[in-house]
């Protein structure tokens, strides 16, 4: 009788977790915003968020892109990093300070799941999440340059 009763419970509880859903890149997304009370970043057409630890190469190119580009309204950056001082050393005093520019010193993006060793650029329309790409070494510098001529050239991205 103890037995059956065990069972039944381990069938519950499988049946209880096998129903949950995973949290989306959307649900995360601005879970993490709503941390830093930075939800007018759902506003933009594009996010990009970096971890300044991980994949070196395609941080750099990542990187270059948020000093080149900080200034551009159309898209938010997620800089994660535990120190303030090597973020605003990585990326510049005026990116540092800049609206466009939110810095994730707590890591809650590398926490759940957002950006766990690689950024990744999000795609929003109407405050949601429409499209989400990693950036490695090999697809960066193109996802990037066509990310900017498309806001700049059309308003909003194609992708």
């Amino acid at each position: 009788m103890k037995t059956k009763a065990v069972l039944a419970g381990l069938l519950t509880l499988l049946a209880i977790t096998a129903c949950e859903q995973k949290p989306t890149a959307d649900s995360i997304l601005q879970k993490i915003l709503a941390e830093y009370d930075s939800e007018n970043f759902l506003k933009k057409h594009a996010i990009l968020a970096i971890p300044l630890e991980g994949c070196s190469p395609c941080i750099e190119q990542s990187i270059a892109f948020v000093k080149e580009n900080f200034e551009e309204e159309k898209i938010g950056y997620i800089i994660s990093s535990i120190s303030p001082k090597v973020t605003k050393f990585t990326i510049g005093q005026k990116a540092y300070e800049s609206d466009n520019v939110l810095m994730d010193h707590h890591l809650k993006a590398v926490e759940f799941q957002l950006i766990p060793s690689a950024p990744g650029l999000f795609y929003l329309e109407n405050g949601r999440v429409t499209r989400f790409i990693y950036l490695d070494s090999n697809n960066s510098k193109a996802t990037l340059t066509a990310l900017i001529n498309d806001l700049t050239n059309h308003g909003k991205s194609d992708f």
